[in-house]
């Protein structure tokens, strides 16, 4: 009988620091395992810390495959930033914003772009059987 335990892992990236994707510019699902927990909670945590971490120096943007989700397009302007948001779903453009804007944003108000892709992102948590 196995037991669920529990991986943290993030997104694998290309030499030129974006995700690695196909040709079309999709997910690869390319990961790179870096803990494994005995339960969730943990992992979860950890998770949350490494991100933390993460979101001081990363662009979100560059972790877009493709085009920014319409759910961050909503939200990310509703924040009233300093500077307008982009008005088309491209990546690229919303990574250039963010390097424009990133030096002149509060820690809060970085944390709040951040929440709109989620408490983890760009690490998640997997379920592995463990024998």
């Amino acid at each position: 009988m196995s037991a669920p335990t529990y991986l943290v892992a993030r997104r694998a990236f290309e030499r030129n620091g974006t995700p690695c994707c196909t040709q079309h510019g999709d997910d690869t699902g390319s990961r790179v395992p870096l803990r494994l927990f005995a339960s969730r909670a943990a992992a979860v945590a950890c998770a949350a810390e490494l991100a933390r971490a993460a979101r001081r120096t990363m662009n979100p943007f560059h972790l877009c495959d493709g085009a920014v989700p319409e759910g961050a397009q909503a939200a990310i302007p509703a924040l009233a930033l300093p500077l307008t948001c982009p008005d088309t779903n491209w990546y690229e453009e919303w990574s250039a914003w963010w390097d424009t804007i990133q030096e002149a944003l509060s820690e809060e108000q970085r944390t709040s772009v951040w929440a709109v892709f989620g408490p983890t992102y760009p690490f998640e948590v997997q379920e592995v059987p463990f024998e």
